[in-house]
């Protein structure tokens, strides 16, 4: 799923949250005096005209009385404003038990529309002798508070970051919500409130029920990501654990190597995420080392040797029904050594960008959307040297070369839209801007697996680029064989422009068949067959290939 929102999640489980409360309401009868509690006590007048002279029956005697006051005991939640708009409707000459009971429903229908829905209103006994009527307010508090069934997150953190629900408190259940959306944020636990009644009227209890699994994690993966002049295949690995110090925080390890000539790539990688409990802010922290002729590791471009380290605040948006957002912040160490052969440039460069983005994604009955746009910029004198970007990208005649100052901004768009027949069709659209010539480790790569598939991993590069992707999938096959968890089969084209400040252009395109593969709990297969229709720099028109990746993790 693209990936479901937290959020959604938690209104889901607190819409479900009341499981069991009572609620003893005592009939209202006008016989007997009772005392007010100690409790705050709202009074509500009618702007009537009293009439002193008015007809003065036994209230139990007839079925009709004036109400020209209502007293709220026990009130400690709502504003006056609100306790009058609920109850000041049901006042004035001439009014029956039905007029009381329909200001009590409505005075408690303003406490759970206000979020506080363990309040209970009720009638108490008393007589109207002054056409004043008394309602009494139960504010339902938290008696107990228990955790159940939490095997690997701490029973003590879980209460820390349920406040809303704490003892002695009266649960708001938009707070509830927004606890239970931080709780839920863990990918390895799922946490379903429950209240039902305590045992001493005007409480409950709460009990929170965890559904968690043990939060490591670790994959290992075969592919054929290939560049000109290296081997065929490529090993990779990852191994994170994702609740250090009982703080939700998260650290992965990786590597990827070149096993039939560990000479050629050999990167390693670690990344560390901060979650914070005052804010729903994240913080991470990464390094990845290569030694390597490969152009793309997990999404980050590498260009020979050369070590990243970086950091990126990301906050969440608030979410609206089944859309959310949020936007990034960064800052990069760049520190490169030798290029691509492909390029031909073997200067170092030692920089340090930053970048800005902002990515959104929402969920439809039939479809999925995700949209991302950003912007990267360098900083003349921020650890650059400007000499070492003219020797990487020298100009061309009178055209200006690379230089530290440059600016580059994304954006892209991708849906999956559900099909007669349940098939479904997957689209994207990417594009890449730059006002000056960069150098090769900040320009578009084409070609490859996740770009243009028929071609080279990074076959084409440019300052400039438009890229695009249509995929048909098929139902799911193979429904009748147990050890099938999902099989698929694609047909597809891709496409990119590319172009150079200095006017240079590159089109590729491809199109193929593949399959996608879940089997045995773990065990993904994937491998595409593609055509390539226009020339690139290695492979030329109607070469066939093949890209395969096959994955394992639990």
């Amino acid at each position: 799923m693209l990936a479901q929102d937290p959020s959604l999640y938690a209104a889901e489980s607190v819409n479900s949250v009341i499981d069991e409360v009572d609620s003893p309401i005592s009939q209202a009868a006008l016989d007997n005096n009772s005392e007010p509690t100690n409790k705050s006590i709202v009074e509500v007048k009618s702007t009537e005209n009293q009439n002193t002279s008015a007809e003065k029956s036994n209230v139990k005697e007839v079925n009709y009385f004036d109400i020209l006051e209502f007293q709220v005991e026990g009130n400690t939640k709502l504003t006056q404003d609100k306790i009058e708009a609920s109850v000041y409707p049901h006042m004035g000459e001439k009014k029956t038990i039905e007029d009381v009971e329909k200001a009590r429903e409505d005075l408690e229908k303003a406490y759970h529309q206000a979020g506080y829905l363990t309040v209970l209103v009720d009638i108490p006994e008393q007589e109207v002798n002054k056409k004043i009527v008394k309602l009494n307010v139960t504010e339902g508090k938290v008696s107990k508070l228990r955790i159940k069934d939490s095997h690997y997150y701490s029973l003590g953190r879980i209460k820390e970051l349920a406040q809303s629900v704490k003892e002695g408190e009266v649960p708001y259940f938009p707070a509830l919500q927004h606890d239970i959306t931080r709780l839920n944020r863990a990918p390895d636990r799922r946490i379903t409130p429950v209240l039902k009644a305590g045992k001493e009227f005007g409480t409950v209890e709460v009990e929170l029920k965890v559904e968690d699994t043990l939060p490591l994690h670790a994959s290992l993966e075969l592919n054929d990501r290939y560049s000109q002049d290296t081997t065929r295949l490529r090993l990779a690995g990852t191994i994170h654990y994702d609740n250090l110090w009982q703080r939700d925080h998260s650290l992965s390890l990786g590597f990827q190597l070149s096993p039939q000539n560990t000479d050629e790539v050999q990167v390693i990688s670690a990344n560390y995420l901060m979650r914070f409990d005052a804010s729903d802010i994240l913080l991470a922290l990464y390094g990845v080392h290569s030694k390597s002729n490969v152009a793309t590791v997990g999404g980050i471009n590498i260009l020979g040797n050369g070590t990243i380290l970086g950091v990126r605040l990301i906050k969440p948006l608030p979410s609206v029904d089944s859309f959310y957002h949020s936007i990034s912040f960064g800052l990069d160490y760049k520190d490169y050594g030798q290029n691509l052969k492909n390029f031909g440039f073997s200067t170092p460069v030692t920089y340090m960008p930053l970048s800005a983005s902002y990515s959104s994604g929402w969920q439809g009955a039939d479809s999925s959307t995700q949209f991302s746009t950003g912007v990267n910029f360098g900083l003349r004198g921020l650890v650059s040297d400007e000499k070492e970007f003219l020797n990487k990208r020298p100009g061309v005649g009178n055209g200006p070369g690379a230089k530290p100052n440059f600016f580059i901004v994304k954006a892209g768009i991708e849906r999956t839209q559900a099909l007669p027949h349940s098939f479904e069709a997957y689209v994207k659209l990417d594009g890449f801007l730059s006002g000056s010539p960069l150098i090769s480790n900040e320009q578009y790569l084409a070609g490859g697996a996740d770009t243009v598939r028929g071609y080279l991993e990074a076959e084409a590069s440019g300052d400039r680029a438009v890229h695009s992707t249509l995929e048909i999938r098929t139902p799911q096959l193979l429904q009748n064989i147990a050890w099938v968890q999902d099989f698929k089969l694609v047909t597809f084209y891709d496409f990119a422009s590319l172009k150079t400040i200095e006017g240079g252009s590159t089109q590729l395109s491809g199109t193929g068949v593949g399959l996608r593969l879940k089997a045995f709990k773990g065990v993904n297969f994937n491998l595409d067959l593609a055509v390539a229709l226009k020339d690139g720099l290695v492979t030329k028109k109607g070469d066939l290939a093949s890209h395969m990746r096959l994955w394992y993790e639990f």
